[in-house]
């Protein structure tokens, strides 16, 4: 069966399947969370390497994450009533900025690429297969909620 799919439901199924005990299911479901698995794979991938792109495209400069470490400690360091040495308020106010332009950035990026829809082609569980699945493994309704949307 094709079906069009949003990239963020693949990349979070994969996630869930590919790591999914099999236990109580029969051969025939094992083998089509299998095969489902070998047809996300490569699309989960996909949409992780482009949240890695996107994280080195708007990063500020070549130290943010350094910049962003030292920042947060001060934070600590400040929250505690102790000094840290090294940063100013400027540098961490600056800092601050920084990250929230960064995260909406990426946040921004991450969405647009999560709404995008592919065609899978793959055999779905029957409900029995969901079932035993579910049983197999100590999911939550997210979880198992998740699973069920793509089927």
């Amino acid at each position: 069966m094709e079906k069009n799919i949003k990239t963020g439901l693949i990349s979070e199924v994969f996630d869930l399947i590919s790591t999914a005990k099999l236990t109580k299911m029969g051969d025939e479901g094992k083998i089509k969370v299998w095969r489902l698995c070998r047809a996300l794979k490569p699309i989960a991938k996909s949409f992780k390497e482009g949240i890695d792109e996107a994280r080195e495209k708007f990063a500020p400069n070549d130290h943010f994450y350094q910049d962003f470490e030292m920042a947060r400690q001060y934070e600590l360091a400040k929250s505690k009533g102790e000094a840290f040495e090294g940063v100013t308020e400027e540098f961490y106010q600056e800092v601050v900025e920084q990250y929230r332009k960064f995260n909406k950035l990426v946040s921004k990026a991450v969405n647009e690429a999560s709404e995008k829809e592919v065609t899978v082609d793959f055999e779905p569980l029957t409900d029995d297969e969901l079932e035993m699945l579910a049983i197999s493994n100590d999911w939550n309704f997210k979880s198992l909620d998740l699973l069920s949307e793509m089927m």
